[in-house]
Parts: C-alpha cells; structure tokens; sequence
C-alpha cells in the first residue's frame, strides 16, 4: 500500500460509531482489463475534480470532471516505452499542474501542463542507482522551491516522531488498515477517512469505509460508518484520498467534498452532503 511520508498511525482500541447521510458513485475502471492499482491523488486546486492512479498496467491514469459535469479517463501512458510507473500514489503539488512518480528504472519523473501535459526524467537518488517511494511528501509555495521527499534504495528504515502520546482508538470489531492523511475540522479537531476490514491477518473482500474525528483534549473519537458502494464484497488496494470544499479562513477548517477509492471493482467516490 502507498504511504506518505508523514502518516497519523491510527492505534486500535475502543469507541462508538454514528450513521451520516452518504452518496457513493462509481468511476469504473480506466479498461475492461486495468484496474487503479494506487490511491487516487487529487489535484487540490480542482477541488474533487481532478484525480490521477496508476494502473496495474504501469500506466498513469487522469479521472476528470469537465465543465458539463461529465466524467472522464485519459490514459497519460508510462514514462518511456520500456518502463512503468510504479504502483505508488502520485505525489501531487498543492496549487499546481504536476505530479512526481517514480518507475520500474528506479528514476523520478515528474508529470506537469505548461501548456501541454509533459514528462521529465529526474534520473535517480544522488549516488544511489534505485528509488523507492511508497508514497511522498512534497512541499510548494508560488514563488518559492519546491521539494519532494523519497526513500532511496540504500539506508532503508523507518522514521517516527512525535510529542506527548497518541491516544488509541479503533472502530467497534474491526481493523485499521489505512487512512487518509488527517484534516482540521475545528474545534480542535482532526478527522480522516479510513479503509478498515474485520480480520486483521490479511486483506479481505469485508473492507469498510469508516470516518474518524478525534478531540485532543480530552481525548474522545467518533467513528462514522461509510460501508460500501453496493451489497457485495469490496477489496479496496489502497488508502482513501480527499478532496475538500474552498475555505479561506483561518485556521483552515477543511469541509470534505468527496473521497475516492480504488478497488479490484473500480474507483468508488464517497460525496458528501
């Protein structure tokens, strides 16, 4: 599964669930024979319409919203003729046209519109010959550098840091298996939105989308049940990504406007009211 550079680790202990109102939708699959292998990663300036994943194919894929409201794929292919995106989430750029991925050369390569959509190969990590990156964090500010953060292939390891304790919290009888990265939502309150399942020695067909807000002080959760798309099974293959509504105040309470999922039965949007 792709995982940012920095991610809340949701610990599993005990809380209650709510019922909200919810709309799913479905986004299909780019082809009959390919399937979004990545989370979805949005372009945040499009404000949930605009998303790219890369399919099981090594292609990097675009579901966009044109201004009739119809929705669309568009199959951005792989870097060159002989390699393919890695099946990690896309790094976008906050505020802009671009996205960095790596591929199965071990290279970065970056993906942006100027006025056309273009590749650029970064080559890989200096002094290393491969580049691992599940999941990264990029940083941008208009005027400014940008810098996007990776794992190289030599110095494998795991970073953690953190002040004071993380309280524990799980949903009632079920597992955490990934979460979106966590979002303000006032009060001093973080919410996000996470892919959970009811055995925790694998990945299941019985994952559930489930919302979760905590409170710090004290510490108190509240975990909202999402399901899933229809009655059947869904295996969801990586984290729910979100898209938020504008805010200008501050501080920046993000309102979600809608969440995307990929599964083994295609991209499923949670829209909520």
């Amino acid at each position: 599964m792709a995982a940012g550079l920095v991610r809340v680790v949701v610990l599993l202990c005990a809380v209650a669930a709510v019922t909200r109102a919810q709309t799913w939708h479905s986004h299909g699959k780019p082809s009959t024979s390919t399937i979004i292998w990545s989370a979805m990663a949005p372009l945040t300036h499009f404000e949930g319409k605009k998303w790219f994943g890369v399919g099981d194919n090594g292609n990097l894929y675009e579901r966009y919203q044109d201004t009739s409201g119809t929705w669309h794929w568009v199959d951005h292919g792989k870097p060159s003729g002989s390699d393919w995106y890695d099946s990690y989430e896309p790094c976008a750029f906050e505020g802009e046209d671009k996205l960095h991925l790596t591929a199965g050369d071990g290279y970065l390569y970056e993906r942006y519109w100027a006025p056309t959509w273009t590749t650029v190969n970064y080559g890989p990590l200096f002094g290393y010959n491969f580049l691992y990156a599940s999941g990264c964090s990029s940083v941008y500010k208009p005027g400014f550098k940008y810098r996007t953060f990776m794992r190289g292939a030599v110095g494998q390891g795991a970073a953690n840091g953190r002040h004071g304790r993380w309280p524990c919290f799980s949903p009632p009888n079920r597992f955490v298996r990934d979460c979106s990265d966590p979002f303000y939502v006032g009060g001093d309150q973080r919410s996000m939105f996470c892919i959970t399942d009811d055995d925790g020695a694998s990945w299941t067909a019985e994952n559930r989308l489930y919302q979760l807000t905590v409170g710090w002080d004290p510490a108190t959760a509240t975990w909202v049940g999402h399901g899933i798309p229809a009655s059947n099974q869904y295996y969801y293959v990586d984290r729910p990504n979100v898209a938020f509504l504008p805010n200008p105040s501050w501080p920046v309470v993000q309102t979600p406007r809608s969440v995307f999922v990929p599964s083994t039965e295609g991209v499923y949007e949670l829209r909520i009211p």
